[in-house]
């Protein structure tokens, strides 16, 4: 199976800094003089209710099962979405705070 996810974090101080009613931004290309820093590639900003969070999507390749285990499940947190765990190539991956979008069948 494809299975494709959004994924959540809280937002990264670094990005977005509050300072009284003014937000300073932060980007990367005006502090490091760089497009890109790698691990934070592809998560994107944006308002839930009263704070400022990050999502991204993620797509996972062979895939033979998707489960949400109970004792993961109970953490819950302020994060939308649930801890995940997908069986890939015969081996355990836990992913946090996600929502699944779509779950496909592998082209033949």
């Amino acid at each position: 199976m494809i299975v494709h996810v959004h994924q959540y974090r809280d937002g990264d101080a670094k990005t977005t800094v509050e300072q009284g009613d003014e937000v300073v931004s932060q980007d990367t290309q005006e502090y490091f003089d760089k497009d890109e820093l790698g691990p934070d590639e592809g998560w994107t900003q944006f308002e839930y209710g009263d704070r400022v969070i990050q999502r991204r999507g993620v797509t996972y390749d062979d895939v033979t099962s998707v489960s949400l285990p109970e004792e993961l499940g109970e953490e819950g947190g302020d994060l939308p979405g649930t801890d995940v765990q997908f069986i890939v190539e015969g081996g355990n991956e836990f992913v946090e705070n996600v929502r699944i979008v779509e779950i496909t069948e592998d082209p033949v």
